[in-house]
């Protein structure tokens, strides 16, 4: 890539010479392919039950609720 540090180059323009994916795309792809990897599971395996899981019912801490990986998930 011909790239120094003494080039002062973006970390932008570095990803795009790369070709790489954004952090935030890598991110999301990983979190895909683990929650495809749980969904296969057998069913008595605890990060099965964990997603596939309600939380308990009560009162939350005041402010925003908390989110779930599982609704981050769904969410994208």
């Amino acid at each position: 890539m011909g790239i120094k540090w003494q080039g002062k180059v973006a970390n932008l323009e570095v990803v795009d010479r790369a070709d790489l994916l954004c952090i935030k795309a890598m991110i999301l792809k990983t979190q895909i392919t683990w929650t495809g990897h749980v969904a296969r599971m057998e069913p008595h395996r605890i990060p099965r039950q964990r997603l596939y899981g309600e939380p308990k019912q009560g009162p939350r801490p005041q402010g925003h609720p908390k989110r779930r990986f599982k609704d981050h998930i769904i969410e994208c």
